[in-house]
């Protein structure tokens, strides 16, 4: 069983303009608020993407482990129950064998 974790990393710079008069001020910080909203929903949508691949890959593990089991299980039932039915066999046999042997 193989695991790994991806780490990525990433860098953005902001511009940060020299606001004279309150507008201008009032609109460099409404301009950051949605820059900021904007790299919260990159990020955001980033780890909803991993945590798909990571489940995606943990369901397809699941399933391989879930068949692997049934092929040990069918081979165990196999197994068990063929043994068990040469064994009631040999006891019918040697039964068979006492009674003839007891009645000639």
């Amino acid at each position: 069983m193989k695991a790994e974790i991806g780490i990525s990393a990433s860098g953005s710079g902001r511009v940060k303009r020299r606001a004279i008069t309150l507008e201008e001020r009032v609109e460099e910080l409404e301009r950051q608020v949605d820059e900021a909203y904007k790299e919260m929903h990159q990020r955001e949508e980033a780890v909803k993407s991993l945590v798909s691949d990571v489940k995606n890959e943990l369901l397809s593990k699941i399933a391989e482990n879930q068949a692997g089991i049934r092929g040990v299980e069918g081979k165990l039932d196999n197994t068990t129950l063929g043994g068990l039915k040469q064994q009631v066999f040999g006891v019918l046999i040697v039964i068979y064998g006492a009674l003839l042997g007891h009645i000639s």
